[in-house]
C-alpha cells in the first residue's frame, strides 16, 4: 500500500487489503472494492493509483482470480469502517454449507455448530434480516432431524472453543440441547421442536446491542454494568419483532432470564407465569454456560454443572425440566449415567 493515492480522499490507514479468492461467486457483497492499479517500479517509479472497482451494493460475478491477477491484481481493500460488514460476509459464506446428513452423529453436530456459529456472527454484526432468519430455520431444521435420528447426539457439543466465538457457539450449543431436553419430556411435533431449535439460537441476539466491555469482562459486573447485561432480553425481542418467528420464539428470548421465585429479568416473573418454553431454555442455557471455559471460570464437568444447578438455583427452576436434562444427557447403564441419575433423587 505504499506510494498510493487516491481520488477519493482515502488514505493508507483507512483501508485494509482482503485476498481476491475471499470473494466468492454470485454472492452478494456489502462494501465497497477498491483496486490498487497503475504505478511502476524502477530508477523514475509512479504511484499507483486506488480507484473503486465495485461500490455496494453489489453481486460478486464470477470473475476468477486468476484473470485478476493476470490484470495487476492480486488484492482488493476494504474502508476500516467496513471490516464489520466484511466479517459478516465472510461468515454467512461459511453458513451456507449444507450438513452431511449421513455422516456419524459427532460430525453432524461439529458441522451444526460450525454453521450455526458462522450465522449467529452474522447476526450480531449486521443485525436480523429475512436471509439470515431463513438460514437460521434451516439449521433448526438440520438439529431436529440430527437429533431425531440418534438422540444421543446431544453428547457430541462442543463447549471448548475461542473466547471471541463463545456467544455464537453458546447459542448453537443452547439450540441442540433445548432439543434434546424437549423430546426427553416427550415433544414429538416436529414444528414445536424446531421452535425449541431455533428459540435456542436466538436467544441471546439481544446481547448484539450489549457493549463489549460489559460482555467480555472477566471479573464481577459493576451494578451499571449489570443494568445494560439486563437489556438484552427485551433488544432481543425487539430484533425480532418484525420477522415471521413462532410467538414461542419470541417468549424465550424475551423470558429466558426469569426465575419462578420472581428473582429474574426482566419482568421478575414468577412460576407459572413464565412461558414453559422460555423455563426450558433457561435450563439448556445455564448448564451450557457452566460447562464451557469462560474468562471468569474454568469449564465445570456435568455432573459438577447439575450439582450446583440443583442446590443453587433451587426454587428457581422448573423442576421438570431440570429432569428433561439429567434425561437428555444420560444415556444407557454407564457408570456416568447413573451418577447424573442419582442428582434427581
Amino acid at each position: 500500500m505504499a506510494n498510493t493515492t487516491s481520488p477519493f480522499g482515502l488514505r493508507e490507514e483507512d483501508l485494509i487489503a482482503i485476498p481476491v479468492e475471499a470473494l466468492k461467486p454470485n454472492t452478494p457483497i456489502n462494501f465497497d472494492l477498491y483496486a490498487s492499479v497503475g504505478g511502476s517500479k524502477g530508477p523514475n517509479p509512479r504511484p499507483s493509483d486506488i480507484v473503486l472497482f465495485a461500490s455496494a451494493p453489489s453481486n460478486w460475478n464470477n470473475t476468477e482470480p486468476a484473470v485478476l491477477k493476470k490484470c495487476g491484481i492480486s488484492s482488493f481493500f476494504i474502508r476500516q469502517a467496513d471490516h464489520a460488514r466484511y466479517k459478516s460476509y465472510l461468515a454467512f459464506n461459511s453458513a451456507q454449507r449444507s450438513v452431511d446428513r449421513n455422516g456419524t452423529p459427532e460430525f453432524r453436530i461439529s458441522q451444526i455448530q460450525d454453521i450455526g456459529s458462522h450465522l449467529m456472527e452474522v447476526c450480531f454484526h449486521t443485525g436480523m434480516d429475512h436471509l439470515v432468519l431463513d438460514r437460521l430455520q434451516t439449521v433448526a431444521d438440520d438439529i431436529v432431524t440430527c437429533l431425531e435420528d440418534d438422540p444421543r447426539a446431544v453428547r457430541h457439543i462442543q463447549n471448548l472453543v475461542d473466547h471471541d466465538m463463545y456467544t455464537y457457539f453458546h447459542s448453537t450449543g443452547v439450540g441442540i440441547l433445548s432439543v434434546a431436553m424437549a423430546k426427553a419430556m416427550g415433544e414429538n411435533n416436529a414444528e414445536v421442536l424446531r421452535g425449541f431449535a431455533l428459540g435456542g439460537l436466538l436467544h441471546d441476539i439481544g446481547k448484539r446491542l450489549t457493549p463489549l466491555h460489559v460482555l467480555n469482562k472477566s471479573g464481577p459486573l459493576l451494578d451499571s454494568e449489570w443494568e445494560l447485561m439486563k437489556r438484552h432480553p427485551e433488544d432481543g425481542f425487539e430484533a425480532v419483532k418484525n420477522l415471521e418467528v413462532p410467538q414461542m420464539v419470541r417468549d424465550i428470548i424475551l423470558y429466558h432470564h426469569e426465575k419462578r421465585d420472581g428473582s429474574g429479568y426482566p419482568h421478575r416473573l414468577t412460576a407459572d407465569k413464565i412461558p414453559l418454553p422460555a423455563q426450558l431454555v433457561s435450563i439448556a442455557d445455564i448448564f451450557n454456560a457452566l460447562t464451557t471455559t469462560r474468562s471468569y471460570h474454568k469449564k465445570r464437568s456435568r455432573f459438577e454443572a447439575l450439582m450446583l444447578m440443583k442446590h443453587d438455583m433451587n426454587g428457581k427452576l422448573w423442576s421438570d425440566g431440570f429432569k428433561a436434562l439429567i434425561a437428555a444427557l444420560t444415556d444407557g447403564e454407564n457408570k456416568d449415567s447413573e451418577e447424573l441419575r442419582a442428582i434427581c433423587v
